[in-house]
């Protein structure tokens, strides 16, 4: 009976959830990403409104590449030196 299923029956779980992007949430190992990249950008001397910047632009860059499948290690690469934010 499942054999039936039209292909666009099937997707239409997938389809909904793009097209839904803005209550698209972090997965848990992203929302722990973004906790470290708060935490190291707080006790850094870069300005809040730079800091706000790259904390925007990485959330809808990580949020965007869970659409694909991406982590954010595979998007960043691993942290193997403090961040760094343009001033």
């Amino acid at each position: 009976m499942s054999e039936d299923k039209t292909t666009e029956e099937r997707n239409a779980g997938k389809q909904q959830v793009s097209a839904g992007k803005t209550n698209q949430t972090f997965t848990k190992r992203n929302e722990d990403f973004m906790f470290r990249l708060k935490k190291e950008l707080s006790a850094s001397d870069v300005a809040v409104e730079k800091q706000n910047e790259a904390l925007e632009e990485t959330k809808l860059r990580l949020l965007a590449g869970q659409l694909n499948s991406e982590t954010a290690k595979q998007i960043y690469g691993t942290r193997n030196r403090p961040c760094q934010v343009d001033r």
